[in-house]
């Protein structure tokens, strides 16, 4: 269903990042840190109303700060590469203002964003024709 209430989104975005490649001799270790500021005016939220339906609506003000790291190990061994990656993310989304007569989510996590998020990956690639 159509909102014909609903504002565009309008922010700006700060984001600085950094990278470290290691050569181990058996290993490559690649090491990343990104921080990142975002201040987001009406911004769409996309929600279920007491039906199911899914809808969508602004919030006045929020601002999403965060921090991101990673590590990957990479090896290749013959024909074979073996990869591990290990990676954190730190993201903070809350409400900055709101609309009067809204709920008051001031200050509260944003739903659908986790605050804290990890991963851990292992990859094995060999190329065709090897085995």
């Amino acid at each position: 269903m159509r909102n014909p209430n609903l504002k565009p989104e309008q922010g700006w975005n700060y984001e600085a990042g950094m990278q470290n490649i290691t050569d181990l001799g058996w290993a490559t270790l690649t090491t990343e840190a990104t921080a990142y500021l975002m201040q987001i005016d009406n911004w769409i939220q996309w929600s279920p109303s007491n039906t199911g339906t899914w809808r969508p609506a602004n919030l006045q003000k929020v601002e999403s700060k965060g921090l991101e790291l990673s590590t990957s190990a990479t090896s290749t061994i013959g024909e074979a590469k073996v990869q591990a990656t290990a990676a954190y993310t730190y993201t903070s989304s809350e409400q900055t203002a709101v609309y009067e007569g809204s709920s008051n989510d001031l200050g509260k996590q944003l739903m659908y964003v986790p605050l804290h998020k990890g991963l851990f990956q292992q990859r094995l690639s060999i190329k065709a024709g090897a085995c």
